[in-house]
């Protein structure tokens, strides 16, 4: 047997200058997609304007010519949402070649009244869910839109004690007020 038969071939690349390639690792293109997200924020929707966010990997694999990396970001504090996902594609040597927003996060705005009745945000769908008992659905309102009763991406609520429902209508910016049946 050939005493080179055995040995794996290293494979080295040049530039046409001449230049050696340096290639980054998994581990590397990792804290790259946290570092170019942070860096980079204006890439985000508005509404992420002047919030501090914070990002996690989920997933990080490695191809023959790539790493695709998942990052969860969500605003920082206290956040009780479901955190967005976006994707980050490197080459080996570490130059972005995608980044794209997967899911944004979301914060469903719950309120539970003094009769047990649940509102509910379903800001995907612009519109609010009544819940009764057993998780019965007794109404819902809302479509898309920016004149009065409709929305754009509603994102949090509040009852107040006098029969008032306030719905954060975020992408609208403005808080519409509505009367409970």
């Amino acid at each position: 047997m050939n005493e080179e038969d055995g040995k794996q071939e290293e494979k080295f690349e040049f530039t046409p200058e001449g230049e050696s390639i340096e290639y980054i690792s998994l581990d590397q293109a990792k804290i790259q997609a946290i570092v170019h997200a942070r860096d980079n924020q204006d890439f985000y929707p508005s509404m992420y304007a002047g919030i501090r966010l914070i990002w996690e990997v989920l997933v990080a694999e490695e191809s023959e010519d790539h790493y695709d990396v998942r990052l969860s970001f969500r605003p920082g504090g206290g956040f009780q949402g479901k955190p967005g996902v976006e994707q980050l594609i490197f080459d080996k040597t570490g130059e972005l070649r995608v980044r794209q927003i997967l899911d944004e996060p979301t914060d469903n705005g719950i309120a539970l009244d003094s009769e047990q009745i649940v509102y509910v945000t379903d800001g995907r769908n612009d519109r609010i869910n009544v819940i009764g008992p057993y998780g019965k659905l007794l109404a819902e309102w809302g479509s898309s839109g920016s004149a009065p009763g409709e929305f754009n991406w509603p994102s949090g609520l509040a009852l107040d004690a006098d029969g008032k429902i306030y719905v954060v209508d975020r992408e609208n910016h403005r808080i519409q007020v509505f009367e409970r049946a």
